[in-house]
């Protein structure tokens, strides 16, 4: 059965069912003793027809069919295994995201009549579920705690409703409302020793509410401090639940001067509605923590690629001046195979620190790929954008283990976003192959391996190969890479170049081994052809050409294959070859 803070101590028996499978979610104490169960029986997979009728089937006349959230459904009925008669008030509540059932029932048995006073429970009862309901509807914990104080307030006839929350060595009164002609009183109530409280406290470590009735009949009874605390307020009598998360009290709700005749029975309503309330924030608290989560890297603490996506799409409908910076870590292939992951992650924490420093106040950062990076500038012209790029640079440039490839462009008008981005994007990749063509050949990094293989001395000749080649064609902006030829066309060795033009992309990687697969059954010594690969997010064509040969190292044949980047060979011949980055 699931658990439901039975510190809700109702005076009358209640409980909570599902109306689908009518099982038993709650049971109060009452409820306990009324049908006479031990207070920690387990009633998990227990029916409510089977405990409160004593029936191995659904009651004939079960009123779930009559329930809803707006208003309660009241009926008679006399149980035939207790032989006593209540008043039952039915009604639907959210539990957890879902619909149940909640049946209060007032002993009618060996009382009067006590119609005004039904009548008045029945209708405070009312409003403490409409405002559990309006609470589960609230996303803004400021507004929730607001309408909550004012709707108790005014509903059940108190001249002041309040929250405290605990602070440091105190509480502090965070919230109030008052009735016409009631003084506020909470600029007075900050920071209050909990010395001030220590009868308080005991009475919620025990469960229960503050209740205090007349408060001139406990002078001389109570701490004279509480006393006058209360006196100087004008507080005849007042009454106080507490507030609780995870078993620790963290504040308490209050209301001065209700109606006496009903103070006894608001009691158990509040302590309902301080559980209600609790439940609230925490879940405002739970959906706001996976909204940051799902907006945020967790490496880097910049926004991702989610909220890029939804940013870029709101700033396209504005005719806003915006600048945007592509930024791409140099080299992150050979740092992660040298160094693991671990390394490439430092590295990449330095690159996102060193962007917040410099861009942090005026711009907003995303990491949007594995070593890609996006700053995006909003109302700033064109010569203070470019002084901006230029102090990113200086500030790389003075961090020699974090080498990047940059690219920015600037538009007065942020309608024209996807060319501002493409463009940026492209120069960034010039940037880096600049970086590439720039490198000596005692610079370029080893070639790729599989993790665990061996190499034998031609093994090692073979691979020293690869890498004088790998060189030539880094040059020259080519990606080279030697895969086995099995379903996922894995790479066994690459240059710097081949993740930079294909974006080690497993789709696209699955696509060249489904060309050479069809060219070697057809008998074809070699094989060519454009594939679409994924770089990061963003879709490119790539032209691949090569040829097969055995290798016994390898466990049979191979692929080498070399990737030209089908735009930036357009480029190269002068030849405009723009595609919007959604494309």
């Amino acid at each position: 059965m699931a658990e439901y803070n039975d510190d809700l101590n109702y005076p009358d028996p209640f409980y909570i069912s599902d109306i689908e499978t009518y099982e038993l979610l709650h049971v109060n104490e009452a409820g306990r003793r009324l049908f006479k169960v031990p207070l920690d029986a387990d009633l998990e997979g227990v029916k409510c027809y089977e405990f409160l009728q004593g029936r191995d089937e659904p009651c004939p006349f079960c009123t779930n069919h009559l329930l809803s959230v707006e208003k309660s459904y009241v009926w008679e009925f006399t149980n035939p295994l207790t032989n006593h008669r209540h008043l039952l008030n039915d009604r639907l509540i959210n539990w957890g995201g879902k619909l149940v059932r909640l049946e209060v029932g007032f002993d009618l048995t060996d009382q009067k009549e006590e119609g005004m006073r039904f009548r008045n429970l029945h209708r405070n009862e009312e409003v403490i579920l409409e405002i559990a309901n309006d609470l589960y509807r609230e996303t803004d914990p400021e507004r929730a705690s607001v309408r909550m104080l004012e709707r108790l307030g005014e509903e059940l006839g108190a001249e002041r409703s309040y929250l405290f929350s605990a602070r440091g060595e105190g509480f502090s009164n965070t919230h109030e409302w008052c009735a016409d002609g009631i003084s506020s009183q909470i600029e007075s109530l900050q920071d209050m020793d909990y010395r001030l409280f220590e009868r308080w406290l005991d009475l919620f470590g025990r469960g229960e509410c503050v209740l205090i009735e007349d408060l001139d009949a406990i002078k001389g009874v109570v701490d004279p401090r509480e006393y006058e605390t209360l006196h100087v307020q004008e507080i005849a009598s007042l009454v106080v639940a507490p507030i609780e998360r995870d078993g620790r009290l963290v504040g308490f709700l209050g209301m001065d001067n209700p109606p006496a005749d009903q103070i006894r029975d608001i009691a158990p309503l509040l302590r309902t509605l301080c559980y209600f309330y609790s439940m609230t924030l925490q879940r405002i608290e739970n959906e706001r923590q996976l909204v940051a989560m799902s907006y945020h890297d967790s490496l880097t603490g910049l926004y991702n690629r989610n909220r890029y996506n939804e940013d870029v799409r709101r700033l396209e409908k504005l005719a806003r001046p915006f600048g945007a910076v592509f930024l791409d870590v140099n080299g992150m292939k050979e740092i992660n195979d040298r160094g693991g992951h671990a390394e490439g992650d430092h590295l990449l924490q330095a690159c996102a620190q060193t962007m917040q420093r410099v861009l942090g106040e005026v711009a907003r950062l995303y990491r949007v790929g594995g070593d890609e990076f996006v700053a995006t500038v909003v109302d700033t012209d064109e010569a203070g954008f470019r002084s901006l790029v230029e102090r990113l640079q200086k500030a790389f440039d003075e961090v020699p283990s974090c080498e990047v490839a940059i690219g920015a462009q600037w538009t007065p008008r942020s309608s024209e976003i996807d060319r501002t981005l493409f463009d940026a994007d492209e120069a960034m990749y010039r940037d880096k192959r600049r970086f590439y063509q720039n490198r000596s050949t005692s610079d370029v990094a080893p070639s790729r391996r599989a993790r665990g293989d061996r190499f034998d001395e031609r093994e090692r000749a073979k691979a020293r190969d690869v890498a004088q080649e790998g060189t030539l064609m880094e040059l020259l902006g080519i990606g080279f890479a030697r895969h086995r030829l099995d379903e996922a066309f894995t790479t066994l060795e690459s240059n710097a170049c081949y993740s930079l033009v294909t974006g080690d992309d497993e789709e696209g990687r699955r696509a060249v081994g489904a060309l050479a697969k069809e060219a070697r059954e057809a008998g074809e010594r070699g094989f060519a052809g454009t594939v679409c690969v994924n770089r990061g997010g963003v879709p490119a064509r790539v032209r691949v050409s090569g040829a097969f040969a055995e290798d016994e190292a390898a466990g049979g044949a191979v692929a080498l294959a070399s990737y030209v980047d089908v735009e930036d060979a357009l480029a190269s011949m002068g030849k405009e070859a723009y595609k919007p980055s959604n494309s």
